[in-house]
């Protein structure tokens, strides 16, 4: 069946999405090789699409992730979510060694409508690996979590491969190591629309009220 076109009422509109593990497997499992493959193809993938995607919160569980973002269109969110969930796949079934889709359905989004209901979203993605018992506290999820940078301060960043070049190099048996095709990226947080009106203090301090609340 054709994919149902997806709405949203404004532009730079915050979505609250989803996304899971096929059967739910854990292919998010936060080994070290995962935790930074995923780190470093988010953070690639929001450079990428800059202009258009702006990144609030966010967490991976080992079966599924959640991303309090804002798209410019509703375009914009798709193609963003493409990139995003296509590389990382690649990614995760070269570490599995797994063969086909890897992904359940397409990702689900949910618009935002007003600031009640996204402290109700920002509070919901604070409490996962919380609440399924994986940890008492968000801090310690030795995944990826944003509390980390929004409440923390901490600074996030991976490895991006550009494996295309890679392989090229590799059929010209050029000699060169993958570190050759590999670079650093880091994690950029923003406000979400309805709280740009803060300063980064009072942000931070929403941010720290709102996970304590949560």
């Amino acid at each position: 069946m054709p994919a149902h076109l997806r709405f949203q009422s404004q532009d730079w509109a915050t979505h609250h999405v989803v996304s899971r593990c096929i059967q739910g497997f854990g292919f998010l499992k936060p080994t070290r090789e995962i935790r930074a493959m995923t780190k470093g193809v988010l953070a690639y993938s929001l450079e990428q699409h800059q202009d258009t995607i702006e990144l609030h919160h966010y967490v991976v569980l080992s079966n599924h992730f959640h991303l309090l973002l804002s798209s410019k269109s509703t375009p914009d969110l798709a193609e963003f979510m493409c990139f995003f969930k296509g590389n990382l796949a690649r990614e995760l079934a070269r570490v599995h060694d797994w063969h086909g889709t890897l992904w359940q359905k397409r990702y689900a989004s949910e618009e935002i409508l007003d600031e009640a209901g996204l402290t109700e979203i920002f509070k919901y993605i604070t409490q996962n690996s919380v609440k399924e018992g994986l940890v008492d506290h968000p801090k310690d999820w030795t995944g990826l979590h944003g509390y980390r940078q929004l409440v923390m301060g901490k600074k996030v960043s991976g490895p991006w491969v550009n494996r295309t070049a890679y392989y090229h190099s590799l059929q010209r048996r050029e000699g060169r190591l993958i570190g050759d095709f590999t670079s650093e990226h880091q994690i950029k947080l923003s406000p979400p629309p309805m709280w740009k009106h803060l300063s980064k203090s009072k942000y931070k301090k929403l941010c720290s009220k709102l996970s304590a609340g949560a």
